[in-house]
């Protein structure tokens, strides 16, 4: 076993000292005559590099005077005097410069990496050759004064951040391009967008808070993000080919539009005589069936259209009431009969949101409660958005007194055994009434949350206020009638909120024990 031992040894030095003193064979075989080592960067006149093989070189930093500044196709190593080809870039080159305003990228080149401009402060121009395919992320950030650039006909992505804040006014998207991430434009100057029909995709936020964007037009039926145009507070039109418009609408990529009105040159929303908002005929089939509805799209037709059918009902519902109680049932009746409940529905965000009762014809209780509240406080009231952990409802006053009402239990077929009850009456209900708290959900609300939360001590029937209701309310109320009793509250007397005390509200009483 020993001998075997010494004689591997022996065999495996011969191996190495051979290989050592012939300098090939072995060692070439396993590392290729044109692999370099990464070695620290080479100085060479304005430019550091690092040689990427024998023939090609990767410019890594730039040290000269700035001004017009041409990249070098090639570059020399000043100790062996090799020539490399100019191949690619490393991240940050021009990273912060102050000094270049004019740069000219050789040809060759198939990335603008990472940062490579970013917070070059007073570049104005840059020239990109045929044959870049992306910019990196970052890469012209924050370059106030780069007005315009000229994107290669090869361009097929640009990456997340690439042109933010950037002073870039207007920019030729070329039929190459296929990705636009996310980002990509956020904060710049531009002032018109036309999105090719090329395009297989466009991020989130794309072009979001550009603050002169006025002009967009979207021929693209491709992957489109959310918010892509946000913040754009002077985009009031937007122009769609009719082969994506459904695209275009159901992805939330017009949200938070906040001034957007027209498509096309065309006013969206209109209204009747009366105030009854509608869509124009040509868009409102692909509004109310593809439009994403939710809140936090905040797209302005649909944020008017809203405030609008918000105005209208109220005014229509409650025409003619003579009392608080009157108007509060028209308002929870016009709730109940316009949606039911979205059964299988519920994670669905469209179902939770302020717009789900006006815009559907389905909702869940969250949106039964934002609706109800929010057409309350249009007609004065103090209202309230109440939540538990698993459900939704509203609170309201009338005159002095708090009640809770809940559409959502009331509907389908409509009653009225959730409205206006005090707290220990709806806690009667073991869905979700044990306890609530006060939201505003959106800044749509107007009474704000108050700081301690009011107390319902009364039900809607209990006519003596004794926190039940039973026979003696019916003999009070009778009494009452008669004028031989009064009464402390006519909003308890009136059981069928119809605007009158009558004896009506008497037979009433005997459904509510």
């Amino acid at each position: 076993m020993n001998c075997k031992k010494i004689a591997a040894s022996i065999l495996a030095f011969t191996l190495i000292t051979g290989a050592a003193t012939t300098n090939a064979g072995f060692i070439s075989n396993v590392i290729p005559t044109n692999t370099i080592v990464a070695e620290a960067a080479i100085s060479s006149g304005d430019w550091q590099f690092e040689p990427i093989d024998n023939f090609t070189a990767r410019i890594t930093g730039y040290t000269g005077q700035g001004g017009y500044v041409i990249i070098p196709e090639s570059i020399k190593d000043p100790n062996t005097n090799k020539s490399y080809t100019v191949k690619e870039f490393g991240t940050s080159v021009f990273y912060n410069n102050k000094k270049i305003t004019s740069v000219a990228v050789p040809r060759g080149i198939a990335e603008i990496p990472n940062n490579m401009f970013c917070k070059a402060s007073n570049l104005t121009d840059v020239f990109l050759p045929h044959g870049i395919k992306k910019i990196g992320s970052y890469a012209f950030g924050d370059t106030t004064k780069l007005t315009s650039i000229s994107l290669p006909t090869t361009l097929e992505e640009i990456d997340t951040h690439a042109f933010i804040r950037s002073g870039v006014t207007s920019v030729t998207l070329p039929s190459s391009l296929k990705n636009i991430r996310a980002y990509a434009f956020n904060g710049s100057k531009l002032t018109s967008v036309t999105l090719p029909n090329t395009l297989q995709s466009v991020a989130n936020d794309a072009f979001s808070e550009c603050p002169d964007l006025q002009s967009v037009t979207i021929n693209c039926n491709c992957s489109l993000g959310r918010y892509i145009f946000a913040d754009s507070n002077k985009l009031t039109n937007v122009n769609i080919s009719n082969n994506c418009m459904n695209k275009v609408l159901s992805s939330g990529a017009l949200g938070n539009c906040k001034n957007l009105k027209k498509i096309n040159n065309i006013q969206v929303l209109r209204k009747t005589s009366d105030g009854k908002p509608y869509f124009d005929s040509r868009y409102s089939s692909y509004i109310t069936t593809n439009f994403a509805i939710c809140d936090e799209c905040g797209v302005s037709f649909i944020n008017d259209y809203l405030d609008a059918m918000i105005k209208y009902v109220v005014k229509t519902e409650t025409a003619g009431c003579t009392s608080g109680s009157q108007k509060v049932k028209k308002l929870h009746d016009w709730v109940c009969d316009k949606v039911h409940y979205a059964f299988g529905d519920e994670k669905n965000k469209e179902v939770h949101c302020d717009s789900s009762v006006f815009f559907r014809d389905t909702t869940v209780c969250d949106g039964h409660a934002r609706a109800l509240t929010l057409l309350l406080q249009e007609a004065g009231f103090e209202a309230y958005y109440l939540s538990s952990n698993i459900h939704a409802w509203t609170m309201v006053r009338i005159g002095d007194l708090y009640f809770h009402l809940d559409a959502c239990h009331d509907d389908t077929p409509r009653d009225y055994d959730h409205f206006l009850k005090s707290d220990t009456d709806i806690k009667k209900c073991n869905q979700g009434h044990s306890k609530w708290t006060i939201k505003t959900p959106t800044n749509r609300y107007k009474n704000p949350v108050p700081a301690t939360i009011p107390v319902c001590r009364y039900s809607v029937g209990d006519v003596n206020m004794d926190g039940k209701i039973n026979q003696s309310d019916v003999d009070l109320l009778t009494k009452y009638l008669a004028r031989t009793a009064q009464i402390k509250n006519t909003t308890l007397a009136d059981v069928n909120c119809d605007g009158s005390v009558d004896i009506s509200d008497a037979i009433a009483i005997y459904d509510l024990f």
